[in-house]
């Protein structure tokens, strides 16, 4: 299994990748809406969404809001 930074994900094949768990990926935790915002628009920056095709445009929406239930999950007491 491939382990990468988030940061270095490039293309929509590796964010479907990630998505499907078929991609070990590390990414730091977002403490405030202040930072959930900007990790989206990032992302969302990073694979220059409104360039994208009609078929790839629901990965950039599916990866950060994935990561940041997630993240949700993880961060919640138990």
């Amino acid at each position: 299994m491939n382990d990468t930074n988030e940061t270095r994900l490039n293309t929509t094949a590796q964010l479907r990748a990630s998505l499907w768990g078929t991609l070990e990926v590390r990414f730091q935790s977002i403490r405030n809406d202040i930072e959930r915002y900007g990790f989206i628009v990032g992302v969302l920056g990073r694979f220059a969404y409104p360039r994208l095709g009609r078929t790839d445009k629901g990965v950039p929406i599916r990866y950060p809001a994935r990561l940041l239930s997630l993240a949700v999950f993880r961060d919640s007491p138990a």
